[in-house]
C-alpha cells in the first residue's frame, strides 16, 4: 500500500506514473526482433527545447511473452539514459545523465507484469538542455541476475533525437540542475505584481524528498503595510511557483566557542612552520 500511494504522489508533483495497460502499448506493435524478451521505448513531447528548459520522457516496458514475468519498477536504479551529441564523433562525448527522483522513493520494487501490458512512467530532467544543439537520448533497462555473477540482462530502446536552440532561456540552473536563486526569486517578485523592499530565499527538502527554494519578499510602495511579507515555494526542478507559502524566519546563527580564535591562530602558526622548513 506504501508503495501504490507513493507512486500516485509522484502524479501530483509531474514526475512520472505508473500504468498496466494493454491499450498503452500499442505503440509497440511495429517493433519486432528484439534481442531481449522485455521491449522498451521512449518518447518525449516535443523535439525542440529551450536552453534550460526541463525535459520529460515516458518510457514504456513491454511483456510481449505469454507468460506474466516480474520485474523491477521502472526508476534511476532500473533504467540508465545515455546522452550525447548527435554530430559525427558525439559518441567520444557520451555521457549518462540521471533523471529527478526522490531519496525517498522505493527503488527496485518489483511488479508482477501480465502477457500483452506494460509498464510506464514519465521521468523528468534538468540537465539535458544545458548546451544548444542536436543530441541522443537513449534508455537502457536493467535487471540484475540474482545469485550468480553474470552480467545483468539488458533492454535497449531505440535512441531519441532532441535538440535545445533559441535565443530566450527558458530558465538559469546549476549544475546539478536546479533553478538558480535569482530565477526563483524573480518567479516569486511575479507573483505580487511589484518590486519587494527586500528578498531572501532559502533551498529546502519538502516532505516527498524533492527540493523546494523558499522565498520570502518584504513588500514596499503604495498599499503595502510596514514588514508585510509574502511568501512562495518555487519548484526548481520545473521552474514554476509550487505555492504561496509561510514566511519563514533564518535562526540566528550560535557565536563560535570562545576558544575558536585561539585554536585557529594555532593551526596558522603550525602551517607556517610548515613552509618555513620546506
Amino acid at each position: 500500500m506504501t508503495h501504490r500511494l507513493f507512486l500516485n504522489a509522484l502524479i501530483i508533483i509531474g514526475l512520472g506514473c505508473v500504468l498496466l495497460a494493454p491499450a498503452s502499448c500499442a505503440r509497440f506493435s511495429a517493433r519486432k526482433g528484439a534481442d531481449s524478451p522485455l521491449r522498451l521505448t521512449i518518447q518525449l513531447p516535443k523535439a525542440q527545447f529551450l536552453p534550460g528548459e526541463v525535459v520529460k520522457a515516458e518510457v514504456a516496458l513491454l511483456n510481449p511473452t505469454g507468460q506474466p514475468v516480474e520485474v523491477p519498477m521502472l526508476d534511476h536504479t532500473t533504467l540508465s539514459f545515455s546522452f550525447a551529441p548527435k554530430a559525427k564523433g558525439g559518441d567520444k562525448e557520451l555521457r549518462y545523465i540521471e533523471p529527478v527522483f526522490s531519496p525517498k522513493e522505493p527503488s527496485a520494487a518489483p511488479i508482477a507484469l501480465a502477457p500483452g501490458t506494460c509498464l510506464q512512467r514519465t521521468f523528468l530532467f534538468t540537465k539535458l538542455t544545458f548546451e544548444r544543439g542536436a543530441f541522443v537520448l537513449q534508455p537502457i533497462y536493467s535487471i540484475p541476475e540474482s545469485g550468480t555473477t553474470k552480467p545483468a540482462r539488458k533492454t535497449y530502446a531505440k535512441a531519441v533525437t532532441l535538440s535545445v536552440a533559441g535565443a530566450k532561456v527558458f530558465a538559469h540552473r546549476t549544475l546539478d540542475g536546479l533553478l538558480t536563486q535569482d530565477d526563483a526569486i524573480a518567479l516569486a517578485r511575479r507573483e505580487i505584481k511589484t518590486k519587494p523592499k527586500h528578498a531572501e530565499a532559502m533551498l529546502v527538502t519538502d516532505e516527498k524528498g524533492f527540493p523546494k527554494w523558499w522565498v520570502n519578499l518584504e513588500l514596499a510602495g503604495p498599499g503595502a503595510k510596514g514588514g508585510s511579507v509574502k511568501s512562495y515555494f518555487i519548484d526548481p526542478i520545473q521552474a514554476k511557483v509550487w505555492r504561496e507559502a509561510k514566511p519563514f524566519t533564518r535562526t540566528p546563527p550560535s557565536e563560535p566557542p570562545k576558544n575558536s580564535k585561539l585554536m585557529q591562530e594555532f593551526r596558522d602558526r603550525q602551517t607556517q612552520k610548515r613552509n618555513d622548513t620546506r
